[in-house]
């Protein structure tokens, strides 16, 4: 499948979901129903969800601020205006997943896989991906103020039009990772994690700042 959003282009295995029976969420979860199913409805209880795979699942507005997930994978799954903050996703694969629209403040995918994920217009204020591994990666007006990147790798991962003011990038494999189109405003860099990106003029400069080099501006 290929995603385009505001000129940007790139291929991503698109989540192979057949046809899902709509479930109620906490109907579904009481049942440990996690897999070919559409969940609408409200969380009416605590769920702790231990060990389990998301397959080839649609989660449509679901507030999962009640579910304690602990080792949970994703598969073939699309989150659409769901509230998934402080959700733990901890040394897991997230494979074929679509997250739109969606609250992830705080989400911590530490040391976990991430491929053939689209992240379009979600809020990721304060997240954690230390350690974790990005391949085939669209993120598309997305909001990751504060959020760490430390030890993280980027691979095929296209930025577009998002917010990363304040983030951390330290650490971070960052090659062929274009930033010109998104806000670094304050963001953190070290050395190693500048090699191979691109930036805008004014990024730059910005950058070279943040590193003590001082940019004359020359004038006819």
């Amino acid at each position: 499948m290929c995603y385009n959003f505001c000129g940007g282009n790139m291929k991503i295995d698109k989540p192979k979901i057949g046809i899902v029976e709509e479930i109620d969420i906490s109907k579904a979860f009481l049942n440990e129903e996690y897999s070919n199913c559409r969940y609408v409805g409200e969380v009416t209880k605590k769920f702790a969800i231990r060990d389990e795979t998301f397959d080839s699942c649609i989660f449509d507005k679901i507030d999962f601020q009640d579910v304690d997930l602990e080792r949970v994978d994703a598969i073939d799954a699309e989150f659409v205006n769901c509230d998934l903050s402080n959700k733990n996703f901890n040394f897991q694969s997230i494979n074929r997943v679509v997250f739109r629209n969606c609250k992830m403040t705080g989400i911590s995918f530490i040391d976990s896989t991430l491929k053939n994920v689209v992240l379009d217009n979600c809020v990721l204020k304060y997240a954690n991906f230390r350690g974790a591994n990005l391949k085939n990666v669209l993120i598309n007006a997305c909001d990751f103020e504060e959020t760490s990147f430390w030890d993280a790798k980027f691979s095929d991962v296209s930025l577009i039009n998002s917010n990363f003011k304040k983030a951390e990038f330290v650490k971070t494999l960052l090659n062929g990772c274009d930033f010109s189109s998104s806000s670094i405003e304050e963001a953190k860099f070290d050395f190693e994690s500048l090699k191979g990106i691109s930036v805008n003029s004014n990024q730059c400069i910005s950058l070279a700042s943040m590193l003590g080099v001082k940019v004359r501006q020359e004038y006819e």
